[in-house]
Parts: C-alpha cells; sequence; structure tokens
C-alpha cells in the first residue's frame, strides 16, 4: 500500500501521483527540479571559446599546496577583444603570458582579468594563455586527506571533484558545465 506523506517546502505528496508521473502520465503533478528559492544561474557570455587546457602541477600532500601552470588555447569569438577574464578563487598568481609575451592581470573577486599585450586579436584568431600559480589549501575542488591526532596513521591522499563549478578553486579557467574542451 502506497503512503501519503506530508513535505515541509511544499503540499501535501502522494506517492500515487508521483509514480504516474514518472511514467509519463499526470504531468501536472511534477515538482520543478530547483530547489524552493533558487534563482536561474546562467553561464556568461564569452567574447572567447576555450579549445584546451594543458595543466601541469606539483601537488605537495603535506603542505596542502598545489603549484601549476595551466595552459589554455583559446578562440576569439568576436573581434577588438584587450582583456580576457577567466574564474579563480583563492589562486596567487606569479605570472601570466599571452603568446609567449608577459602580460598584466588584476584579480579581481574570483576572476582573473588577462590584459592582451599588442594588437587586439580578430573574430576566429587563437590565442595561448599561460597561467604559473600556487593555491595554498584550496576550500573546494581538491582535497587533501592527512593523518590526524585521532588518526595517526592515516594516509595521505589527493582527490578531485570539480563538478559544477569548483575546479576554480585549484585551476584558473572557465568554470561552468557548458564549457567544454580538451585537457591534457
Amino acid at each position: 500500500m502506497l503512503e501519503k506523506f506530508q513535505c515541509k517546502r511544499c503540499e501535501a505528496f502522494d506517492d500515487r501521483r508521483y509514480v504516474q508521473s514518472l511514467a509519463g502520465k499526470g504531468a501536472e503533478t511534477r515538482k520543478a527540479f530547483a530547489a524552493f528559492g533558487a534563482k536561474p544561474h546562467y553561464a556568461p557570455d564569452l567574447p572567447f571559446r576555450s579549445k584546451s587546457l594543458k595543466l601541469e602541477v606539483e601537488l605537495d600532500p603535506k603542505a596542502k599546496r598545489v603549484s601549476g601552470r595551466a595552459t589554455h588555447s583559446v578562440v576569439a569569438a568576436q573581434g577588438g577583444l584587450s582583456r580576457i577574464r577567466f574564474d579563480q578563487i583563492g589562486i596567487e598568481f606569479s605570472s601570466v603570458k599571452v603568446g609567449g609575451k608577459p602580460a598584466t592581470f588584476e584579480v579581481e573577486g574570483g576572476s582573473i582579468w588577462v590584459t592582451l599585450p599588442g594588437a587586439a586579436p580578430v573574430a576566429g584568431a587563437e590565442l595561448e594563455i599561460v597561467f604559473e600559480y600556487t593555491v595554498r589549501e584550496p576550500q573546494r575542488g581538491l582535497y587533501f586527506i592527512a593523518p590526524t591526532r585521532e588518526q595517526p596513521k592515516k594516509r595521505y591522499e589527493i582527490w578531485s571533484q570539480g563538478q559544477d563549478e569548483d575546479n576554480r578553486h585549484w585551476i584558473p579557467l572557465l568554470d561552468y558545465p557548458s564549457q567544454k574542451l580538451l585537457t591534457e
């Protein structure tokens, strides 16, 4: 026998109606997928498209630190660009190069803005952007497991879980689910 129960966030929930909706019947009884009160969240319009990312990292599990070089290949979607924005949170940058030339950059909130040296690229132009960086104890995306006072024999481990938008905590990149690119 199917039970009825009361959900705190929505009206009474009837298991029979739910089972019918899964079978394609009673679509009017389906609830919205988004959590109550959630606001729409869209990826930004981008003046360039990521083509590939070559990621070279050195991991220090004891210091919970990442030192890396992220080489992005991007294609300008429109001409006249003077700056490009990438996502980042808590990353310390030592240098940024565009096409092998040093570039100026500005970290602003959860973004790094890279000023393109030289003439603005035309639409379709491919650019190589290289970030040299360090992250200490990333808050999300890359996790360090270490022995503790309570568990002194615990092994050191490092694992990543960057989906949906958590890789920006340890890699400078366009961190949106709709952004697809080749990686190495």
